[in-house]
């Protein structure tokens, strides 16, 4: 059962490492997808419409390598106006986070001029306005676009609680090479005398100590009668070996001068389901001649 629960553990904790690493690398959806990108549009419209002209197409709104939104108006642009307008159109599409607002030259796509704005107060309204460096100025008059960007979104990377699942993964997925072998885990059950390994190691989870009668099974311990570990024994210490009927009857009961016919058949069984509970590990009839003990 330990064995399926360790198998269990080092699934999930793969599961979780890899859908930490997605997160990670994978580009979180923002609202500058779709949200910001509207009021960017709004934005440009209203300010075309302030200025009279009602004709011009709104192209779309571009988004840079970082995450800046670009809408190309290719026109002057006065920066108080346009300051104000935007943050009118944030605060109805209920948009809070600082951004900047820029206006890039278009021909060389350089910022020319430009604010980091605090985000819209839920109680500033419609027409809020702020104190910027470039709120007031004279400004040269040029060929601009409009740029609008959110640093907060921009700098967001995933969040602790993801990596901390990550961290949990990668402790269930060793927790299998963590934990002691089967092996090393049995050996103290058997109590052997004078610390002596009178015993025998069969395939990953199962030890016989002929000796003392003992077959201890993953996380079950049997004890045996004498005639069924005389019976494993021979097996035991002869893996994988094919042995005849007549050889094992002669082995294990020969010594009563009478045998059973079935007594053979009756003890297997009993091993049998001793052994059900481990892998790679199995006695198998041979047809016709009698059984092997098959270890993998």
């Amino acid at each position: 059962m330990n064995k399926w629960l360790l198998r269990l553990s080092q699934a999930t904790g793969l599961l979780l490492v890899l859908l930490t690493l997605t997160s990670a690398l994978w580009p979180a959806p923002t609202a500058t997808n779709q949200k910001n990108s509207l009021a960017l549009r709004q934005i440009g419209h209203n300010y075309l419409s302030l200025i009279g002209d009602v004709s011009t197409r709104i192209p779309a709104v571009e988004e840079g390598d970082n995450g800046t939104l670009l809408l190309r108006l290719e026109r002057n642009i006065v920066y108080d106006t346009l300051h104000q307008i935007a943050r009118a159109v944030l605060s109805d599409y209920g948009i809070r986070a600082d951004y900047t607002l820029t206006l890039e030259d278009c021909g060389s796509g350089k910022v020319f001029l430009g604010s980091l704005w605090p985000g819209v107060r839920a109680d500033e309204g419609s027409h809020g306005e702020g104190d910027a460096a470039c709120a007031g100025r004279d400004q040269e008059t040029r060929c601009a676009n409009i740029g609008l960007a959110f640093p907060a979104q921009q700098q967001a990377g995933t969040p602790f609680l993801t990596w901390l699942l990550g961290g949990f993964g990668v402790l269930l997925f060793f927790a299998g090479q963590l934990t002691p072998a089967p092996q090393q885990q049995l050996e103290p059950a058997l109590q052997l005398v004078a610390g002596q390994r009178d015993y025998l190691q069969l395939g990953r989870d199962c030890i016989f100590d002929e000796k003392n009668h003992l077959l201890i099974v993953g996380d079950s311990k049997h004890k045996l009668t004498y005639r069924e570990a005389k019976l494993f024994g021979f097996f035991a210490n002869r893996p994988n070996e094919v042995l005849a009927r007549a050889d094992i009857n002669e082995a294990v009961w020969g010594e009563e001068g009478i045998i059973t016919g079935r007594s053979l058949d009756v003890f297997v069984s009993r091993l049998r389901k001793m052994l059900v509970e481990t892998e790679g590990l199995e006695i198998k009839a041979v047809h016709g001649v009698g059984y092997r003990l098959l270890v993998v």
